[in-house]
């Protein structure tokens, strides 16, 4: 009797863990909510870009089939060290792939503190798709334990920031 009981209070205490996770968000449609929505995921993106660019010093081209195609450009921090060489620290990658019909994809990789918090892509130079995250730190220590999904921006009008969905009435044009 005392083992069902723990076992249908351990399965109770379960299903309401996983409730949140397993139910759909609702997709707001007010388009204030979600214009003021796409407008913090397009801040922390500029607020991002600023922040890595201002940091990183260092730059490395690598060019295949003599840059016809792809090309990969990287953007590192340089962390001066009084004991051996220095040390090169990513920042952000940009990847260029011209396709044979004459379409240019690029995508944009940001990164602080090693950890992956800005992802950007365009087609025809035109942003299509903006991805935020931030970074999780460890309580009462200065120590990154990793990231967390933040929101995005699509081109079609799609928006998520925090656990909010929301829909814009009109593509949006970056």
């Amino acid at each position: 009797m005392l083992l069902q009981r723990i076992f249908s209070t351990a399965a109770v205490a379960v299903s309401l863990c996983l409730l949140p996770q397993l139910s759909q968000a609702q997709l707001v449609n007010d388009p204030a909510q979600a214009a003021a929505a796409r407008d913090s995921v397009l801040a922390r993106a500029n607020d991002y870009h600023q922040r890595i660019e201002q940091r990183a010093k260092v730059f490395s081209v690598r060019v295949h089939r003599l840059g016809k195609r792809r090309r990969v450009v990287r953007g590192y921090y340089v962390q001066g060290s009084t004991v051996g060489p220095s040390v090169r620290k990513r920042a952000w990658k940009h990847v260029t792939r011209t396709l044979a019909t004459g379409v240019v994809r690029e995508r944009y990789l940001g990164y602080v503190e090693g950890e992956k918090v800005l992802e950007e892509t365009r087609t025809n130079h035109q942003t299509t798709y903006v991805r935020v995250h931030r970074l999780v730190k460890a309580s009462n220590v200065n120590f990154i334990i990793g990231r967390a999904p933040l929101g995005y921006c699509t081109s079609e009008g799609y928006v998520k920031w925090g656990r909010e969905q929301y829909i814009l009435t009109q593509p949006t044009r970056f």
